[in-house]
């Protein structure tokens, strides 16, 4: 018996907030007037400034690119991979060590000179 009470219960306030949701929205609606002509004054704006970009989406057109602009959007996205760019920084690292290597060698070959040099001298 107790378990119907609530169930009533239950019930009851359920339909009163459902009511006071109903009642609500047409307190809204009778609130905020519907003006037709600024809606249509702004479809026609909206129509009068599509941009070009706009224009040609809609009608499914593709963008115009030149062949150059092609190829040189092509190499920036391939050079923006990070394999490419990986490959690269370790191309540069061992570029940048024989440049040392190579360096060193000439010390190397101008200090054995000076001591043979030496070695000749007494």
């Amino acid at each position: 018996m107790l378990n119907k009470e609530v169930k009533k219960n239950k019930s009851n306030l359920r339909k009163e907030m459902m009511e006071y949701g109903r009642n609500k929205r047409q307190q809204n609606r009778s609130q905020t007037p519907i003006n037709e002509d600024k809606n249509s004054d702004r479809k026609e704006q909206v129509k009068k400034s599509k941009s070009p970009l706009m224009e040609r989406l809609s009608m499914g057109q593709k963008a115009k690119v030149e062949e150059k602009e092609m190829f040189a959007l092509t190499k920036k996205n391939y050079e923006n991979i990070p394999e490419v760019k990986k490959k690269k920084n370790q191309e540069e690292i061992i570029k940048q060590k024989q440049q040392f290597m190579k360096e060193r060698q000439n010390k190397l070959k101008e200090l054995d000179d000076k001591i043979k040099e030496k070695m000749k001298k007494p």
